[in-house]
């Protein structure tokens, strides 16, 4: 799994629409019931972050 954003690249502007995008999808994951378990989810916070 990739990382959501390379904080190396310095592309700010980018990396704020890819975060957005990706919020974007959670919140409409969740109103749709589209759920998953804490431990899940924080294990796909961590390998999207690890950079």
């Amino acid at each position: 799994m990739t990382p959501l954003v390379n904080i190396k690249n310095g592309n700010d502007k980018k990396d704020e629409e890819k975060i957005c995008e990706a919020l974007d999808k959670g919140i409409d994951d969740m109103e749709a019931g589209n759920t998953i378990s804490h431990e899940d989810a924080m294990t796909i916070i961590r390998e999207r972050t690890l950079v």
